[in-house]
């Protein structure tokens, strides 16, 4: 359905508008990916717009690199973040500082591992006009390199649009059709006070998520649109950082909720794994070849459309699943009874 009907943002024409926008970049330990970002922000097509970036406590030269882009354009600012204070996570305290600092009517939220195509921000503010949005969010293409990669990031794209017909955000009011993605978050500056902001998720792991649903009980308009070839994402850059960051934030995807989050995994495991075992047994060989052949058509058409690497997640589709399910339950186990650690913090889990 997201494939072919759901809403992609870059089928949007450019805005007309030319009300402030702040592109707000909360940085830290980012000096080998801040460049590319700031380079793709200060093209921006968009004629009115100002970006603030804060490092955050980083440990190396973050703070550094982005300084240096201060005579490249009029319109960078680069803040030293506080140092974060309790009942706080990372960066959700970042991103309240930004919007503190902010003098736009549109706030952008996105990471410093991110790039974009020159009129992300345009389009952005565009897909708020035409459908009169407080808050707008976009899953970024996923950038791969290394195998593991290839092979474990699709499977979220498989996750997210296999689980949510994206045109429910803005369609239907229950907060279970609730979704944002914290790489790239638009408000009207109006509807993000009203709501409290970051401040209203500061101990949220998944504070996108969150706010996405503190915004549906509030009655705002909101809509999570496919960013594929509009803004571009490189989470992790090797395994350890796409086992650790994954064990993070899979749990959260349920709310920490056990049971609707095994009953995801036991899904995952009897569609896309199971099958691949019982087409040895010839009583049920063709039923089994019946599903592993749903399984590699709908892996390819993700793949197509939302930019995957086609041989590895398509024909390594089990695999790929099932390391998957076994970051899933070191996400349960972790945020259940171990401290995770992120960017040389331990993070606290706010279940409620």
């Amino acid at each position: 359905m997201n494939s072919v009907l759901g809403p992609f943002l870059n089928k949007y024409l450019p805005a007309r508008s030319h009300d402030l926008v702040s592109v707000l970049v909360p940085a830290r330990n980012e000096e080998k990916n801040i460049s590319v970002c700031i380079e793709s922000l200060i093209k921006q097509d968009y004629p009115n717009f100002e970006i603030i970036i804060l490092n955050d406590n980083s440990t190396d030269n973050t703070y550094e690199v982005a300084n240096s882009y201060l005579n490249s354009a009029n319109n960078i600012k680069v803040l030293n973040g506080d140092k974060l204070p309790e009942g706080w996570l990372g960066k959700n305290w970042a991103c309240h500082q930004l919007a503190q600092n902010s003098h736009g009517r549109i706030l952008i939220f996105t990471d410093a591992d991110n790039y974009y195509e020159s009129t992300a921000v345009s389009k952005t503010v565009s897909a708020i006009q035409k459908h009169n949005l407080d808050m707008l969010s976009a899953f970024p293409q996923q950038i791969t390199d290394s195998f593991s990669q290839k092979l474990i990031i699709p499977v979220i794209d498989l996750i997210l649009y296999s689980g949510l017909i994206l045109w429910t955000t803005l369609l239907l009011p229950f907060k279970v059709f609730a979704a944002a993605n914290g790489q790239w978050i638009a408000f009207k500056r109006e509807s993000y006070f009203r709501i409290g902001g970051h401040e209203s998720v500061k101990m949220h792991i998944v504070e996108d998520v969150a706010l996405s649903r503190i915004a549906k009980s509030n009655g705002l308009r909101l809509l999570t649109l496919a960013g594929t070839g509009e803004i571009y994402g490189k989470m992790y850059s090797n395994f350890k950082e796409v086992w650790n960051g994954l064990s993070k934030n899979i749990y959260g995807l349920t709310d920490f909720k056990p049971a609707p989050f095994f009953a995801l995994l036991v899904i995952l495991l009897l569609t896309s794994v199971i099958p691949y075992i019982m087409i040895f047994d010839s009583s049920i060989a063709v039923y089994s070849a019946f599903l592993i052949a749903l399984n590699l058509i709908w892996r390819l058409i993700l793949g197509l459309n939302f930019k995957h690497y086609v041989l590895i997640s398509t024909i390594m589709n089990p695999l790929s699943i099932l390391s998957l399910l076994t970051i899933g339950i070191n996400s349960y186990y972790k945020s259940t009874f171990k401290q995770i650690t992120w960017k040389d913090r331990e993070i606290k889990i706010n279940k409620s």
